[in-house]
């Protein structure tokens, strides 16, 4: 038995020594880049985990299971310190993030870690309009279509929206309509506003009819709404064909996490891929024309 846990800790030491796992990972993320092949991204999330995994082995091994776990409680007590840290001067409860999909193409691609910083809704970089408390009710009443009018709310839809390919920017097949531009007939306000690219991009915690749904949104600023002093927002995907309001609730100032203050390129696949999200989603190959 002795000589066989002996044996188990030098293979595990010899395989650690070899960095295989670690030429794995990296083997399998480029390929991945190049591919985007599903499998691919499985095998760089499990290399990725098995790269730790082994790490906690082979100090088991070596040093004993009570140190190694105490090893690894203070590893994670000052990941904690760091991360409590980065919330307080961030201002938000998720600094950093990774985008899971392609709406925001082309300025923000999926994979792309973004780090955030917590605003109140006012300091929002976008148009702003206000509107009474009876006129943003209008517009909970019932579901947002994708183009019309509720309320003092119309969103006007292009009739044949281009699209091109991404990467390559060539031609390709258009979408029907989308919305380009929303217009507000209010007490207050008669005009209408384009869609904006220099926006600023937020965070979000969707909800439908008042209950939150799983999973944050990074979308951008169309519109912020002022009621009595209170901000709301109208959001939509640069990519997408259609409002945010479309299908989920106006954002309120609880339910924003942050502002986007920058992006750093290709590093949200390794939260992607620990995360199990490995299919990369449809819509990825387009981009909306602007």
């Amino acid at each position: 038995m002795a000589e066989s846990s002996d044996g188990r800790k030098t293979a595990l030491a010899r395989l650690q020594e070899s960095n295989a796992l670690i030429y794995l990972f990296a083997f399998a993320f480029i390929a991945y880049l190049l591919t985007r092949h599903i499998l691919l991204a499985f095998l760089s999330g499990v290399s990725l985990i098995s790269i730790f995994g082994l790490d906690i082995l082979v100090g088991a091994s070596t040093h004993g299971v009570k140190d190694e776990l105490m090893e690894l409680a203070k590893a994670v007590a000052v990941a904690l310190v760091i991360w409590f840290g980065i919330t307080v001067i961030l201002s938000t409860s998720s600094p950093i993030s990774g985008i899971v999909s392609c709406s925001l193409l082309p300025a923000y691609e999926r994979g792309d870690m973004i780090i955030l910083r917590g605003v109140p809704i006012g300091e929002i970089n976008s148009p702003t309009v206000d509107l009474t408390a009876e006129e943003l009710a209008s517009i909970y009443r019932i579901a947002n279509p994708p183009c019309g009018t509720i309320g003092p709310i119309t969103y006007n839809c292009a009739e044949s929206c281009p699209r091109v390919t991404f990467p390559g920017g060539k031609p390709a097949s258009a979408s029907q309509r989308c919305v380009r531009s929303i217009t507000i007939n209010s007490s207050s306000a008669n005009a209408t506003y384009d869609e904006n690219l220099s926006n600023d991009v937020i965070v979000y915690a969707p909800s439908v009819k008042g209950k939150y749904i799983a999973g944050d949104i990074i979308h951008r600023v169309f519109l912020k709404l002022r009621v009595d002093g209170k901000y709301f927002i109208l959001t939509k995907g640069d990519n997408n064909d259609f409002m945010d309001a479309s299908a989920f609730d106006i954002i309120s100032q609880a339910d924003v996490k942050g502002r986007v203050l920058f992006r750093i390129p290709i590093l949200g696949y390794l939260k992607l891929f620990i995360s199990g999200y490995f299919a990369e989603p449809i819509g990825c190959d387009t981009a909306l024309l602007h």
